[in-house]
């Protein structure tokens, strides 16, 4: 069992939101933290919360304490 993932939101053929709803689809108690060098990903989200999720995406680069912050306070 995954209790966290940790994924980019610019992929190849599937965006991290997109994987990121499969994982929570699958695994619902999995915490999901995605990180993007990209400044506007907000249509992205937009598409998430119409589906019922709200996801956080953290800057790249990311500091690991950053990380390690946002990975223990994300809610599943």
């Amino acid at each position: 069992m995954f209790e966290f993932l940790v994924t980019g939101v610019r992929m190849p053929q599937m965006n991290g939101i997109g994987a990121a709803i499969q994982i929570c689809e699958l695994l619902p108690k999995c915490k999901v933290l995605l990180v993007s060098g990209d400044n506007d990903n907000s249509a992205l989200l937009q598409d998430a919360l119409s589906r019922g999720y709200k996801f956080e995406i953290l800057p790249k680069p990311v500091h690991p304490l950053e990380l390690f912050r946002s990975l223990y306070s994300v809610k599943t």
